[in-house]
């Protein structure tokens, strides 16, 4: 490997790219991160634990952890759950660089050990995908900065406020607690008929 962390000793580098840009075009004719691996692991034709790391890879790649819709980002934590070790290798790959220079090192080398054949043959699959029903927002469509109701609040030391009547402590009457379609609207004057 060079300083830069581009594979230059015969690593599938112009695999990984190829494939990234496949899971792209998959990703923007409506496919998603789970339906991706659920069709991977049916074909048998490529490694789902190939397809979980890229998947892994490419959602740290476009910030998909602050950008995503939150169904997108359940399906990449289950992904994450189910294949706990690519998540790690997802997770320690350097995502600055060449576009899958550092993928393709990390795919091919140590115990991942997968070859750029399967990275061919993975980026071919997702590539014969036509276009799918669009259930969520493409990644070329997410907004640029994190969602506002991702922002994480911080918790407060006391834990919430339980009413007395959920409480137990008889506090609270019972015609207090009556639905309120049993009760005449206060603003509504009644009608009498002569």
């Amino acid at each position: 490997m060079t300083n830069e962390g581009v594979p230059d000793d015969g690593r599938p580098s112009g695999e990984a790219p190829a494939l990234l840009d496949a899971l792209a075009g998959a990703y923007e004719r409506g496919w998603q991160p789970a339906d991706l691996l659920h069709l991977t692991r049916r074909a048998a034709e490529s490694p789902p634990a190939l397809a979980a790391a890229v998947l892994l890879y490419e959602a740290r790649l476009s910030g998909a952890a602050d950008r995503a819709p939150t169904e997108w980002s359940d399906q990449l934590h289950a992904v994450a759950e189910m294949y706990p070790d690519q998540a790690r290798l997802a997770d320690g790959t350097p995502v600055a660089g060449p576009r899958g220079g550092h993928l393709a090192g990390a795919l091919t080398a140590g115990r991942s050990g997968f070859l750029g054949y399967q990275l061919s043959e993975l980026a071919a699959e997702w590539n014969r995908l036509s276009g799918w029903m669009f259930l969520l927002p493409p990644p070329s469509q997410w907004p640029p900065k994190a969602r506002p109701d991702r922002t994480r609040r911080p918790r407060s030391p006391r834990p919430p406020r339980i009413p007395r009547c959920l409480a137990g402590s008889g506090g609270c009457s019972p015609r207090r607690n009556a639905p309120s379609s049993r009760r005449r609207p206060r603003h509504s004057p009644r009608r009498h008929r002569n």
